[in-house]
């Protein structure tokens, strides 16, 4: 009877045993919600941002040139230094901590209203220059918590855009209407979430250097005078929504 007993307690515990292992292994694997790690480890992306900028085009060399010492110009200028920028990034990961990337931004569009003063004869006008840029740049991310990153951008960036003068060769004065175009570093920095494996969430804040373009000969009327065109650097801080396009359409 004893035997009998003590075989029973010994296949109880034994049982018992085997289901908290199972309970405790079942445990040990699972993952919980807070620790679940969405960082994509390759695949492409696309992020689309919006935010503001600064750049500072009052003293370029289009919007305050000045004929002659007989001439006063006075000019208001909208969306200088700071304006509204948006865009989008997109890229490929390579790695969780390198990526290729591309993208697009516009810029806001400045408006100098002018008036000139000469021999008692007043004009007034609307300088106008709308640019933006498109880049390629090297991304390196790396994680501070989790789902969380921090990023910096190294690359270069193609900078374009339009200066018109109406009425046209008279304003600013005597600037024609022309196309400037220049090279710039970029260098970009921020932080980044990663909701899910899908969605993301990004701020980041974007530079390139200023640049001195030479205007053509041939572009430059005899009334006009930059022979060259000072670039403003420009600063930007915008914020986004990034898709995980691997995981998107997989």
């Amino acid at each position: 009877m004893k035997k009998v007993i003590l075989g029973t307690l010994l296949a109880i515990v034994a049982l018992d045993a085997g289901a908290w292992q199972s309970v405790y292994t079942k445990q040990e694997c699972r993952v919980p919600l807070c620790c679940a790690d969405y960082r994509p480890a390759s695949g492409f992306y696309v992020d689309g941002d919006i935010g503001l900028s600064n750049q500072q085009w009052r003293y370029s060399g289009l919007i305050n040139n000045v004929d002659s010492p007989a001439v006063v110009l006075s000019h208001s200028l909208t969306n200088n230094p700071n304006g509204f920028t948006g865009g989008f990034d997109a890229g490929y990961k390579i790695t969780q901590n390198i990526a290729g990337e591309f993208g697009a931004y516009f810029l806001p569009k400045v408006d100098a209203h002018w008036t000139l003063t000469e021999a008692g004869t007043s004009t007034t006008g609307t300088a106008t220059i709308s640019s933006w840029y498109s880049y390629a740049a090297l991304k390196f991310m790396a994680p501070v918590f989790y789902n969380t990153d921090i990023f910096m951008k190294i690359g270069g960036a193609a900078r374009s855009g339009e200066f018109r003068n109406d009425p046209a060769g008279i304003g600013s004065p005597g600037t024609p209407n022309m196309d400037v175009n220049s090279f710039n570093f970029l260098f970009g920095a921020g932080v980044q979430y990663y909701v899910n494996q899908t969605f993301s969430l990004n701020a980041q804040w974007i530079y390139l250097n200023g640049s001195t373009v030479i205007v053509p000969a041939s572009s430059t009327p005899p009334a006009s005078i930059p022979a060259s065109i000072s670039i403003p650097s420009l600063n930007s801080f915008v914020v986004g929504v990034g898709i995980n396009l691997s995981n998107l359409f997989r």
